[in-house]
């Protein structure tokens, strides 16, 4: 089974929130490896937070599966 990376994105500006496509881009801009690059994209207004104030990726990926992915 393969792995797959997801970004969750809290944007700026809640008009026009950022494709996948576009946080590739940027990511690759910056110098990321193309295999880091996120497979699925979660555009949320805040990040679910764990217990120990980390972002929960149980979380993110609960919507991903869910089907609340874009890009």
């Amino acid at each position: 089974m393969g792995e797959s990376t997801c970004a969750g994105v809290v944007p700026r500006d809640a008009g026009a929130p950022p494709t996948l496509r576009e946080v590739r881009s940027a990511l690759a801009a910056r110098g990321v490896a193309a295999y880091k690059l996120p497979d699925h994209l979660v555009v949320r207004t805040d990040l679910p937070l764990a217990p120990v104030g980390k972002t929960d990726k149980k979380a993110l990926w609960a919507q991903v599966l869910g089907g609340g992915a874009s890009g």
